[in-house]
């Protein structure tokens, strides 16, 4: 349902975010407890996002879960989306839109310099924490979920520095980015096969955010995702060398 504003104020929509059915063309879905989690702390006003990109295209004033005609929980919610005058709302959001959050945990401190949130329907807590294990013996992070709530989420982790962080050397910071490319690495081999691309999204401690598109199963695959880390690492903890 779409609501068209001539006046200038926002466009407001409704529509499903997600559900527990099986996700086309992949072999997960969504847990009923993640879209309970969602609902139960969702806050009005929550970024929403073209398809599944960063580009922020309005925010989430409701949402609500319904139970559809197969007895399958879907996330609905309401939005309000910056239309711009001069574009349709399929050429402005895509064909859908999306919102997602970061899973935060009685283990979560607050005083974490870095974030490594990781897609909650494209892995498994398995590999989650092997990774976690690996990840801790080479920086103070905290690693969690990624909750995309989308029709199709595309794989991707979320590595969000909220503080500077401290290297000796610039040797140092590159070993750490070298290890860290091979964690991500053993990690994304946990990906089926029908998964060709990971999405790292990075957030630097000054606000920027860079997407980097990672094929998998690639001789380039570990090379890619060191780059990302190390791109993360200069903004996170610049030194002189």
């Amino acid at each position: 349902m779409t609501e068209h504003c001539s006046d200038g104020s926002p466009t407001r929509v409704q529509g499903a975010l997600a559900s527990t059915r099986a996700i086309p063309g992949r072999r997960q879905r969504f847990a009923r407890k993640a879209l309970d989690q969602f609902v139960s702390q969702f806050v009005a006003g929550a970024p929403l996002y073209r398809e599944h990109s960063s580009r922020v295209i309005g925010r989430l004033t409701s949402v609500e879960l319904r139970t559809g005609h197969d007895g399958e929980t879907e996330l609905w919610g309401d939005a309000e989306i910056d239309l711009p005058s001069s574009e349709s709302l399929e050429a402005f959001a895509g064909t859908g839109f999306s919102v997602s959050v970061v899973e935060y945990d009685r283990d979560y401190r607050g005083n974490e310099a870095l974030v490594i949130a990781v897609d909650s329907v494209a892995f498994s807590s398995g590999p989650l924490a092997g990774f976690r294990k690996r990840i801790k013996r080479i920086c103070p992070a905290y690693v969690t979920w990624y909750h995309q709530f989308a029709t199709v989420p595309r794989a991707a982790i979320v590595l969000d520095a909220h503080d500077r962080m401290s290297f000796r050397t610039a040797h140092a910071r590159s070993v750490a980015a070298a290890e860290m490319a091979d964690a991500f690495t053993v990690l994304a081999e946990s990906l089926g096969k029908d998964v060709a691309s990971l999405l790292l999204r990075i957030r630097t401690p000054q606000g920027l955010e860079t997407d980097i598109e990672i094929p998998l199963g690639q001789p380039e695959t570990t090379e890619t995702i060191r780059s990302g880390v190390e791109q993360l690492l200069a903004a996170a903890a610049p030194m002189g060398g």
